[in-house]
């Protein structure tokens, strides 16, 4: 039996599982990592925990289930965050977290020099000093020995890479997130590198996800215990692979309801909002692009409630408090921008309940929270429906999806049939799905739904009346900001 080990390099904690040729999971093992909080601007992490990190989740996989059969080794990964490495493959400094926002003043010095609009129809991007385009400069600028002594310049996945089997690649969708990728040539954004005096021997070559750019070293051979001919492919970031994972296609968005919220759709060509709402990027294979929209707090926003306001109820009882508040049409908002306003609104508006009074109960609180999320999807997935085409279903994942009282009302606020996975792990899935590909060439299967949920006419009649007060409450909010 063939066997295929999957690694998810997340921004708190790796994991790793191993799949069998059909895609069915045979053990999976995680483990935790801190961030460096600095200050709250400069967070940093330890590159060489993601590495100890994911050979412990590794081992532990292939302890399970065991190493024979193992074919191909593939990375979903957090992107953005940058690592300067020499050429022994050493970290020359921490690694610049997603999170870092401490490259403010360049990211600013970058919007005067080539202006919004053009930062925009270059990479599809909208500037922001989370981006590593910001990070490199700031590198450059203030830390100058690092970034003259570093061999290459690297981002997560493309880090675990290099320590696998020696290759410093990455992927479209992970050079995508970083502003110096051009959206349109799908390769390194020559004019801005050359206009910031980046050196582009620095960076690592890109390669389409799930191409095979090596066999792991002797030396990690051994050490995992897996025969020296395993091939490496090349990932992709974790949410391009979740999506992957979840079973996205032509007539289908995805919605991932996890501390964050994306979702993802398709087109064959790249599209630029005028309006630069929704983020463009590559995706996993040539010739298709894929637009993202972001929830900075999605469920993290329903854990926040409930921790604060509701901590004596378990989540499946909350769902059933607001199940019943549901019924009896008791309805209220929110805003669930607990860490700021993202797409496609980007604006300054501050999170909160509106429309709740001495009435308002626990069951139409947590109804509204959901709602809240739901809402946000929906003017995420209106916009790329405008500017791109219409989609026939959702494809929904994360630990959300896993409410059904939260599955219903979202197939009724988008009024589309919503299907949820059979595997949780749908990262994991998507990388190991890329490791096969590695492997045999062969396009990777989509997953099959394992429940669906249709818009019940009733409540979608509701819910639209609702999603116009919504977005009228944002309009108004906006206004006085």
């Amino acid at each position: 039996m063939d066997k295929f080990l999957a690694i998810d390099l997340g921004t708190s904690n790796c994991r790793s599982a191993l799949f069998d040729q059909d895609m069915n999971m045979l053990a999976v093992s995680d483990e935790e990592y801190p961030l460096i909080n600095i200050s709250p601007t400069h967070i940093e992490q330890d590159a060489l925990l993601w590495w100890e990190s994911a050979k412990r989740t590794m081992k532990d996989v292939l302890g399970q289930a065991g190493s024979e059969g193992l074919r191909g080794i593939s990375i979903s990964s957090q992107g953005i965050s940058l690592v300067p490495i020499d050429e022994a493959g050493q970290p020359l400094a921490n690694a610049i977290s997603w999170l870092d926002t401490r490259a403010r003043e360049e990211e600013d010095a970058l919007e005067a020099r080539y202006g919004l609009k053009t930062i925009y129809s270059v990479t599809g991007k909208r500037a922001n000093p989370c981006y590593t385009l910001s990070k490199l400069v700031w590198l450059k600028e203030n830390r100058a020995d690092i970034y003259e002594r570093a061999w290459r310049l690297l981002l997560p996945m493309d880090f675990i890479l290099y320590r696998l089997c020696g290759k410093a690649v990455t992927d479209h969708t992970m050079a995508g997130g970083t502003m110096f990728y051009d959206i349109k040539g799908q390769g390194w954004a020559k004019g801005i590198l050359d206009g910031q005096g980046i050196d582009r021997g620095k960076l690592p070559d890109i390669e389409w996800s799930g191409k095979a750019v090596g066999a792991v070293s002797d030396e990690i051979a051994d050490e995992l215990g897996i025969a020296g001919d395993v091939l490496v492919a090349t990932g992709g970031q974790d949410q391009k692979c979740a999506a992957l994972g979840a079973g996205i296609s032509d007539g289908s968005a995805t919605v991932s309801l996890g501390t964050a919220s994306c979702i993802t759709q398709l087109a064959g060509h790249p599209i630029l909002d005028e309006g630069m709402r929704i983020p463009c990027f590559s995706y996993l294979w040539p010739d298709t692009w894929s637009f993202e929209g972001i929830i900075n707090t999605a469920a993290s926003s329903y854990q926040w409630f409930r921790d604060i306001f509701a901590g004596q109820y378990s989540y499946k009882e909350l769902d059933a408090l607001a199940a019943a508040a549901a019924e009896k049409g008791e309805r209220a908002f929110f805003f669930p921008y607990l860490a700021g306003m993202t797409s496609p609104f980007w604006g300054d508006m501050a999170g909160g309940f509106s429309g709740i009074s001495l009435a308002s109960d626990i069951g139409q609180l947590a109804l509204a929270v959901m709602d809240g999320i739901s809402c946000n999807v929906k003017a995420n997935l209106d916009v790329m429906q405008q500017i791109n085409k219409p989609v026939k279903e959702i494809r929904l994942f994360g630990g959300g999806a896993k409410s059904p009282v939260w599955c219903q009302l979202t197939a009724d606020i988008l009024d589309l049939p919503v299907v949820t996975q059979s595997s949780p792990e749908t990262a994991l899935l998507g990388a190991a799905m890329l490791a096969k590909r590695g492997y045999d060439g062969k396009p990777p299967a989509i997953p099959q739904a394992a429940r669906a949920y249709e818009p019940d006419p009733k409540n979608v009649a509701v819910y639209k009346q609702y999603y116009e007060e919504y977005m009228g409450l944002i309009g108004k909010a906006m206004q006085h900001i």
